[in-house]
């Protein structure tokens, strides 16, 4: 099992990263997680991906049930990809947790303000 210690952004960080793409040989198969614990961005999620399979290496992300292989061309997965990949470097970004925030998933409730506060001044078809 490769593990890299710490959540770097860059690949140069990840050292257990860098031991498996070294280490794996064509016909294995790396099973992940989930995608966003192979990599940061979309960009090198998609690349990643296709390190490996260039190199005759199978890639299964276990909770997205998405496997790529070497040589097979699945439009619908790579599509899957992207768009999971995408969704989970939003989530990372900088200003998700204030995003996060604003619609009270952080845990504190927003106060809704009631009709009254938003009835038009002088009645409703003023």
């Amino acid at each position: 099992m490769f593990q890299d210690r710490l959540s770097g952004k860059s690949r140069a960080q990840r050292t257990g990263l860098a031991e498996l793409l070294e280490w794996v040989r064509e016909g294995d198969t790396v099973r992940v997680a989930s995608m966003d614990r192979l990599a940061r961005s979309v960009i090198d999620l998609a690349q990643i991906v296709a390190q490996l399979t260039d190199k005759g290496v199978s890639v299964e992300f276990v909770s997205e049930r998405l496997e790529f292989r070497p040589g097979a061309d699945d439009p619908y997965a790579t599509f899957q990809l992207h768009l999971i990949g995408a969704v989970a470097e939003l989530e990372r970004s900088p200003g998700a947790a204030a995003r996060r925030h604003c619609r009270g998933e952080a845990g504190d409730e927003v106060p809704r303000p009631d009709s009254q506060a938003l009835a038009r001044p002088g009645g409703a078809g003023a």
